[in-house]
């Protein structure tokens, strides 16, 4: 009986030491520097390099449409009466694009200077000078209507694809603002250049920040816009408005146009235009006639991009 419970205590006493050195090579092993080391890599760098990512700072130049582009309310009718309908239109949207860009947008309804300042915009890109130019508006693009002012616009100036991307209320998450206006914002800008670009994913706000700092932007409201760590320019609003007659020129000689329902509808609203903004020669619209907004606007972005002085990083 003595010699079996000696066994048993000496297996006891067996066991106790194994689970002892099992301890101690336990707790080596949560003391080992280099599993602390990896530990530190591994959660600890994970968030200085996300912070430290750098994006490439994109030349852009982002232009507003109504009122500061020039006066475009009423518009949108030429081309919301032919295609804003069902079925097939009777009109060929080319030929619409032609006579708003001949008989309107010279006379009145685009800001003076407008075509200057688009062809300077296409020099200044075939020379590597700027990156992008972005349209930017708070117009929605019922029936492809921003599109269609985009073509009209370019047409007008003779510098076709000089736009590189259009943005309007229902192409980003957009908010009104207390004035009407769309709350604009540079991240939208610049985010959609990086997807064409080829480069997608979530960037830290301080990367975003830095990355927007050559963006700049012309608008009537510039209180409406988060520029990020860009510039953004006020200009004065244009009201100017087209004379009657264009807008009956337009109708005449646009291809079947005066077959298009609710065609009248133009008519009436060039009247009330001219009841809202003043007649075509009133000393308002004489103001609006000698407007000079645009050249200073090209003077900005001259000084900006296309001195000595600018800078290209």
């Amino acid at each position: 009986m003595i010699s079996i419970n000696n066994q048993l205590r000496g297996r006891k006493n067996k066991n106790k030491l194994k689970k002892k050195v099992r301890r101690k090579r336990k707790s080596r092993r949560q003391r080992s520097p280099l599993l602390k080391r990896k530990t530190y890599k591994t959660v600890s760098t994970i968030p200085k390099l996300r912070s430290s990512i750098i994006l490439p700072p994109l030349r852009i130049v982002v232009l507003d449409n109504d009122e500061c582009m020039g006066q475009f309310g009423y518009l949108s009718l030429f081309h919301q009466v032919p295609f804003n309908i069902k079925g097939e239109p009777v009109v060929n949207r080319s030929d619409v694009v032609k006579s708003v860009a001949k008989y309107i947008l010279g006379n009145g309804s685009a800001r003076p200077h407008i075509d200057k300042l688009l062809k300077y915009l296409k020099k200044l890109k075939k020379k590597g000078k700027i990156d992008a130019v972005v349209m930017y508006t708070s117009a929605d693009n019922t029936a492809g209507y921003v599109h269609f002012l985009k073509d009209c616009l370019e047409k007008y100036a003779h510098s076709k694809g000089v736009y590189d991307d259009v943005i309007h209320y229902s192409s980003v998450r957009s908010v009104r603002a207390n004035d009407g206006a769309t709350k604009k914002d540079f991240k939208n800008v610049y985010l959609r250049q990086l997807e064409k670009r080829g480069i997608k994913g979530s960037f830290p706000r301080s990367s975003v920040h830095e990355a927007t700092k050559n963006i700049i932007m012309f608008d009537d409201r510039p209180h409406n816009i988060n520029k990020r760590g860009g510039t953004v320019i006020g200009v004065k609003p244009y009201c100017g408005t087209v004379p009657i007659e264009n807008v009956l020129s337009l109708i005449s000689n646009t291809p079947n146009y005066k077959n298009v329902e609710d065609v009248e509808d133009l008519i009436e609203e060039a009247k009330e235009d001219h009841k809202e903004f003043g007649k075509q020669h009133s000393v308002k619209q004489n103001k609006y006639k000698n407007d000079n907004e645009i050249l200073r606007v090209i003077d900005i972005i001259k000084k900006r991009f296309d001195s000595k002085k600018s800078f290209d990083s």
